[in-house]
């Protein structure tokens, strides 16, 4: 079922101090494992401890019984009077061969052997494997020995009543083709044989058991053309310390098909009623077949022969690592067996034969934008995963989806706020200028967004170098500015922000302001600038990114156009446009596997921004900001006809120069970063498989949009007194990454430096 050398004036920060009290966000078909607590550990169930050794309690918690199996026992008959054995013993059970009496065991030790396979569970004495099961008693024997014509006429009469499994707890030393081709009948018809290995505590087991492996091996020289067609499992026995019991025949040359169960003091049903304690590898056979049945009943997609492989791989390893002469190939495991095996896929086609892709390849990174977008959607816990045996099994998908955030991050406001300048002679109206990496301000805002963040001492000599930026005034009217290794931030020179009581108050606000500028990461960015008037400009931008190490997002290239205007009464109006062209992303969220790869999508921006002096040094701010793009994946997807998305930022605030001294700035802002406020798309998930190999799929129209909205205030302070400087800010964050049950989460950073 997944950045000429002039003296500069610089400020060294010498006491830095910043706290981050942040809160706990929340919100995001499985097997069971063997557990005490199961319903089905019952004062019956612990009186054979072999249910336990083999984990049997898996089995039951996933509603396998055996129910409708048939299991045919050859060998001494049964006790039709025992009440542990009567409903389920088949009408069909009988003599065979020379064995003209009734079925009724007259031994004992065919009704022991069907009481570990089938005994009912109904609160007395202890129950079979599979307690569901259907008994066919077929009577070869009244003492506990059979000739080889006997047994063979048993093999053929459960082939005859289409039994499903022979459980053949007998072993032969001597051993003709007349048996040899009864078995090979029984495997060409699509029976699974359970053969003991024997009580002589030899190294090899006996016939029939040796046979299992054949397929021309060495060992099956006697019967060269006997093919097991993998339908076969020799056994042998175990003691509750799992020890191989001191009478069992080993493993030997039939390992690969060996098996071992518990066969020392069993509790079964004994003839004339109630329980005996009995020990052998007939009594750890019928622990095998009483799972074989299980598995056919609970997984009825699977062939003979993968049951038989199923068992066989999900073993618990005994004795030498792998696969040996001992214990083959190890102890027989019902809740590994019921465990999703191999490569879990999540198939993306009708039929279980189609496409399909690898679970532990499926992810949806969402950015934070999307927020906590489809945790809510428990419709995403119905989905199937199929197994490398085509097994379903329920997965919640939610855990295939990090939810995006945009976290608080104080690591731009530790750094230093000088940047060494170096400057070369230039013509008039030109400079060069080189950031160097101690202030390193362009990475850390890398950082903010969520790329990888490399400390100084990680870099090369060519790498220390920040950015580097190149500025020309090429007329009276026209600026440029081309920046290399530079954030996206560099956009921002010359805004309405610029000059106001709120420019580089806030901290972490810039994303917030400019939302298309988060989509990429550093790069290389060309700004032209002209002024229209004197009152207005337009500036045209272009930034490409071929992102950041570590991080699946933030390739691509933006364009954008900003017209700005300062009216007479000093109030300035902006108006912006621009495209995103992300690389294999949508608003930095990237998917994969089941989800489909994330194509090239590219987002419009369309935003508004005004500055509105109230009086002297006083300003009132606010922009907003609203995206748009038509989602593109490649390869088979869940998700699929996705609507635009629709996405929108803003932020307001008020900011007063001169607050408390000449030249310090007090500001308050509000602002909510980008957050998809539209968006749905059909989620097709596969919920079932029939026996047919189709698989059953259903398709629902799902909401994309997160469950709530982050706002983010912040108080901020910055103020200078003689030669040092203060800067601090108090954020507030509500509902972190756009979830309503995030709880909140809060910033407080003061900073101080002396210049000399």
């Amino acid at each position: 079922m997944h950045q000429s050398i002039s003296s500069a004036t610089k400020f060294i920060p010498v006491v830095i101090l910043a706290l981050l009290l942040s809160g706990c966000g929340g919100g995001g078909g499985s097997s069971s494992s063997s557990s005490s607590s199961s319903s089905f550990n019952t004062t019956e169930f612990q009186a054979n401890y072999g249910l336990a050794s083999i984990n049997a309690l898996t089995a039951y918690d996933n509603s396998a019984t055996g129910s409708g199996i048939t299991v045919a026992v050859i060998d001494t008959g049964i006790d039709l009077t025992h009440t542990d054995l009567t409903g389920n013993t088949s009408a069909s059970s009988a003599s065979v061969g020379t064995i003209s009496s009734s079925v009724q065991d007259t031994d004992g030790h065919g009704t022991s052997v069907a009481g570990v396979i089938a005994a009912t569970r109904n609160s007395t004495g202890t129950h079979g494997v599979a307690f569901s099961s259907t008994l066919l008693a077929v009577k070869m024997s009244e003492d506990g020995s059979a000739t080889n014509a006997d047994a063979a006429a048993a093999f053929d009469y459960a082939i005859a009543q289409n039994a499903k499994i022979i459980n053949y707890s007998f072993g032969a030393s001597t051993f003709n083709s007349t048996l040899a081709d009864a078995v090979q009948r029984a495997v060409d018809a699509g029976i699974i044989v359970v053969a003991a290995s024997g009580n002589d505590g030899n190294s090899e087991a006996d016939h029939i058991a040796r046979l299992a492996n054949c397929g021309g091996a060495s060992n099956c020289a006697a019967f060269g053309s006997f093919d097991a067609k993998g339908l076969m499992i020799a056994v042998g026995a175990t003691d509750s310390s799992n020890a191989i019991a001191s009478f069992s025949n080993l493993a030997g040359d039939t390992s690969s098909a060996f098996l071992v169960a518990p066969g020392v003091s069993i509790v079964t049903t004994a003839n004339g009623g109630g329980t005996t304690t009995i020990s052998g590898t007939s009594f750890s056979t019928p622990h095998v077949s009483g799972a074989v049945a299980l598995i056919l009943q609970r997984f009825p997609s699977l062939t003979a022969a993968q049951v038989v492989s199923l068992l066989l791989s999900s073993a618990t390893d005994l004795g030498t690592t792998g696969t040996d002469t001992t214990f083959g190939r190890g102890l027989l495991n019902l809740q590994a067996a019921f465990s999703a095996q191999g490569v879990s896929s999540i198939p993306t086609s009708a039929s279980v034969s189609g496409s399909s892709k690898p679970l532990t390849s499926t992810k949806l990174l969402l950015g934070s934008a999307f927020g906590n977008a489809l945790s809510g959607q428990s419709f995403l816990a119905e989905a199937i995963i199929l197994d490398a045996y085509q097994r379903a099994y329920h997965v919640d998908l939610r855990d295939r989806i990090v939810s995006g955030t945009a976290s608080l991050n104080a690591m731009s406001f530790l750094e230093a706020d000088d940047t060494e300048v170096v400057e070369a002679p230039m013509p008039k109206g030109m400079s060069l200028r080189f950031d160097i990496a101690t202030a390193d301000r362009d990475r850390l805002s890398d950082a903010e967004m969520g790329f990888a963040h490399h400390r100084q001492g990680d870099l090369t000599p060519a790498e220390r170098i920040g950015a580097l930026r190149f500025s020309a005034e090429l007329s009276p009217q026209t600026r440029a500015q081309v920046a290399m290794r530079s954030s996206p931030l560099s956009l921002q020179t010359e805004t309405l922000a610029s000059g106001s009581a709120a420019s580089g108050l806030f901290f972490n606000t810039g994303w917030t302001a400019s939302p298309q500028l988060s989509m990429l990461g550093r790069g290389a960015s060309l700004s032209l600038t002209n002024d229209l008037d004197q009152n207005t400009l337009v500036n045209i931008g272009f930034h490409q990114s071929t992102g950041a190490e570590g991080s699946q997002s933030g390739r691509g290239y933006l364009g954008q156009a900003h017209l700005g205007h300062a009216f007479d009464n000093g109030v300035r109006l902006g108006l912006g446009a621009g495209s995103v062209a992300e690389a294999d992303a949508l608003f930095r969220s990237t998917a994969s596997g089941a989800f489909g790869q994330t194509a090239d999508n590219q987002s419009q921006y369309y935003s508004v921004s005004t500055t509105v002096p109230l009086y002297a040094d006083l300003d009132l701010f606010a922009g907003y900001t609203e995206a748009t793009a038509k989602p593109s994946f490649t390869g088979d997807s869940l998700l699929g006809n996705w609507s635009r998305v629709r996405a929108n930022a803003f932020t307001a605030g008020i900011a007063k120069q001169s607050a408390f001294a000449a030249g310090d700035r007090l500001g308050l802002s509000i602002g909510q970063p980008l957050r998809v406020h539209r968006s749905s798309a059909d989620l097709t998930l596969p919920v079932g498989r029939d026996l047919a190999g189709n698989v059953i799929q259903e398709t629902r129209r799902v909401d994309l949009t997160p469950s709530g909205r982050q706002i983010d205030v912040q108080l901020a302070y910055q103020g200078r007194l003689g030669s040092s400087y203060l800067r601090s800010f108090a954020m507030l964050s509500l509902q972190p990454g756009h979830d309503r049950e995030a709880e909140p989460e809060t910033a407080v950073g003061i900073k101080w430096g002396i210049k000399f």
